[in-house]
């Protein structure tokens, strides 16, 4: 009966014979392997493998990956003209400016080196400087590069965590704290912009510094309008800003607000 069903299945498949070439043990799955060629009655042949587990596992892997990846991309809140932001877009008029792009390319060019070791940056300067476009254009490159990106703003991830508590019966409130605050602590790089941007109240203060906290080791990248003296003249904000730069190089970017081009108008 076997011997029927497997010459009714050669029939059905066109195959005129097959033939084992060879008997081993993977090394990797420790199982047994056959390798057989397989002869069309078309007169064209092919080789198949079977037994063996660990291709499968491996694009079971790749999928799970790509998966997650997706993951940090959707849970992104980024400006709708995000990938339109590229390193040789970035116009540098001043010194500062020079430097943030160069430093900029340099991440880039070593990306796999700085993300192993856990390292980042901090843009600081005033409103229209170019510290979200650096950062997308960073965020972009790795983003193709198959890295598990996350870009949101302190605002955006504070109004998240609140969205939980208020809703604490709300189960789709819940799951999205929650996510953010788990995407935002295992992602290969945070980008956490507008740092300062918000009223920084003791609790958000406090978040925070939780954030800040589980990213040592990680790299991170962020941006803010405030300046030294504003992260020393509060204790607490003090406490974060010397936690960003243990591993964070930090740029400070002078310059005309970009923001305010009259020639963007339509009236």
């Amino acid at each position: 009966m076997e011997q029927l069903n497997m010459d009714k299945l050669k029939d059905n498949l066109q195959i005129d014979k097959s033939e084992v070439l060879e008997n081993y043990i993977c090394g990797q799955c420790n199982r047994p392997v056959t390798k057989t060629r397989i002869t069309y009655k078309n007169g064209k042949t092919s080789t198949k493998e079977t037994g063996c587990v660990c291709r499968h596992i491996k694009e079971a892997a790749e999928v799970k990956k790509m998966k997650d990846i997706k993951k940090y991309h959707t849970s992104s809140i980024m400006p709708k003209d995000y990938e339109e932001k590229k390193v040789n877009g970035y116009q540098a008029n001043t010194d500062s400016q020079k430097q943030a792009k160069e430093l900029t390319v340099s991440f880039i060019m070593n990306a796999e080196a700085v993300i192993e070791a856990g390292q980042g940056i901090l843009y600081k300067g005033t409103f229209g400087t170019g510290k979200t476009h650096l950062a997308l254009a960073i965020r972009n490159y790795l983003a193709d590069n198959n890295y598990k990106v996350l870009f949101v703003t302190l605002p955006d991830y504070l109004e998240r965590i609140k969205e939980g508590y208020n809703g604490a019966k709300d189960s789709r409130a819940l799951q999205m704290s929650y996510n953010i605050q788990t995407l935002a602590r295992t992602a290969d790089l945070l980008i956490l912009d507008d740092v300062g941007a918000n009223n920084m109240t003791k609790w958000a203060t406090e978040q925070l510094f939780l954030l800040v906290n589980a990213r040592k080791g990680k790299s991170t990248i962020y941006t803010t309008n405030l300046n030294t003296d504003d992260f020393i003249g509060d204790r607490d904000l003090h406490r974060i800003y010397s936690r960003m730069l243990e591993s964070n190089r930090e740029i400070e970017i002078y310059g005309q607000d970009k923001r305010k081009n009259m020639n963007d108008f339509k009236f």
